[in-house]
């Protein structure tokens, strides 16, 4: 696995699952996660989409935690940790997802320009661009980039 963010591909600074290093992210991006996470804190479970660790259970495995967003034991994340740290699985779902709404967001428009859609497309992107740059999603120059693309054509 190279070393880049997993969200944009810039070099990663922080590994937010420290067993595996299947979470690492750039600066901007370790900023909107933890924030993400601290706001799953205050969420019950079935309103977030992150999990948090509760103990096995069982005598034989100590130390080992299973995601209070786990539908059955059969299927349950789990992985060695502390009660209450955020499910490392949830996490990298999560931040799937994410990769794909940047590549939506920042990715070209499939309306030809002649098209009468397509500028219609670009206000209704333009605002979406907007909403992900207030949530960190994606940066200042990724967004003019994107925009200033969309609106040669217009």
């Amino acid at each position: 696995m190279d070393d880049k963010c997993r969200l944009c591909s810039r070099p990663y600074v922080d590994n937010l699952d420290r067993g595996t290093r299947s979470c690492l992210v750039c600066a901007h991006h370790r900023a909107m996660m933890v924030e993400t996470i601290r706001e799953a804190r205050s969420l019950d479970r079935h309103s977030r989409l992150i999990g948090f660790g509760q103990p096995l259970g069982s005598g034989d495995s100590e130390g080992m935690l299973q995601c209070d967003k786990s539908l059955t034991d059969y299927v349950a994340h789990t992985w060695p940790g502390e009660p209450g740290e955020y499910c490392p699985f949830c996490l990298a779902l999560y931040m799937d997802t994410l990769v794909e709404e940047r590549g939506r967001l920042l990715g070209a428009i499939e309306y030809d320009p002649e098209d009468e859609r397509y500028f219609e497309e670009v206000k209704r992107r333009t605002k979406r661009l907007a909403n992900a740059l207030s949530l960190g999603l994606v940066t200042p120059s990724e967004a003019r980039a994107s925009f200033d693309r969309w609106a040669a054509n217009v």
